[in-house]
């Protein structure tokens, strides 16, 4: 018999990785290799994206658990994304520590800071 819990976890993370891709960004599910987790999503160069759907949502361990798969995926940023309850998905919440959160502000100056560089006009 599966286990109910997984499946409800695969379906989130094709929900998210639906929404992402509907949106621009070119990511999937990753597949499990065996080694250290480094996220559930894959094609965000800088993100580990930890997906989550739990009656009883346990912020602290979520946020804890993203950030150990992004040291894990060599990445600066790890995140949660969060199901709400019966809302669609795009109503889901993406949660990171206020260091995270600080270390992307502070990256986001730099690139609209650069005169020429990618990110000019970013911030308006």
């Amino acid at each position: 018999m599966p286990n109910p819990n997984k499946a409800k976890g695969s379906a989130w993370e094709r929900a998210v990785s639906v929404y992402l891709n509907d949106n621009g960004f070119k990511v999937q599910r990753k597949l499990a290799t065996g080694g250290p987790d480094q996220g559930d999503l894959e094609g965000l160069p800088h993100w580990a994206v930890e997906c989550k759907d739990h009656a009883r949502p346990a912020w602290w361990d979520f946020v804890r658990q993203a950030n150990v798969e992004a040291k894990n995926a060599s990445k600066p940023w790890g995140v949660a994304v969060v199901k709400k309850r019966q809302a669609p998905t795009a109503q889901a919440l993406v949660v990171m520590d206020l260091d995270t959160w600080v270390s992307v502000l502070k990256h986001m100056e730099r690139l609209a800071n650069e005169p020429d560089g990618p990110c000019v006009n970013c911030l308006e």
